[in-house]
């Protein structure tokens, strides 16, 4: 057992002590939650409402071996949960799984207005612009760029409002 400055890890057991077992075979689970540990046919679940940050390298496969897992976990529990996936392979590949758990699956897609829900950030503006409201179209479409761009430093206002205008 490796100590540092008096402190180490946490065995599989203590730390299936401290978390909500699953029978990973089972079709539903009373709760959902972050997977932490897969044992003997158990997976070992953070059930509570902690903040959690997974990280990285390209290709370290947080995809397949954390977000695929946890989406299966979540709709098993009954969860409500929102994944952000850009290239839409998280969508593709566990949408299926989803639907069959009973949730309802609302798609965004920023890419293409054509592809999932079609909702377009700023089709409201667009509706203000021709309907005689340029005032609100353009309140809106400038509080859109702000929320897009994102005010880094109140120091560097000049960058940020033109990138902003350039939006």
């Amino acid at each position: 057992m490796n100590r540092i400055n008096g402190t180490r890890f946490a065995t599989q057991e203590e730390l299936a002590k401290s978390l909500t077992e699953l029978n990973m075979n089972d079709d539903s689970y009373p709760v959902g939650g972050i997977p932490l540990l897969v044992m003997n046919q158990k997976i070992y679940v953070d059930s509570t409402d902690s903040h959690s940050m997974i990280f990285g390298a390209t290709g370290s496969k947080k995809t397949r071996m954390f977000a695929m897992p946890s989406i299966g976990i979540f709709a098993r529990g009954g969860e409500s949960f929102v994944v952000t996936d850009p290239k839409g392979e998280i969508y593709d590949r566990t949408v299926g799984d989803v639907l069959r758990h009973g949730h309802h699956v609302t798609c965004i897609n920023l890419r293409d207005f054509r592809a999932g829900e079609t909702w377009n950030p700023l089709s409201l503006p667009y509706y203000y612009y021709h309907n005689g409201k340029k005032t609100k179209a353009v309140e809106l479409a400038m509080e859109m760029a702000r929320l897009v761009i994102g005010e880094d430093s109140a120091e560097e206002t000049f960058w940020i409002n033109g990138s902003v205008d350039i939006f």
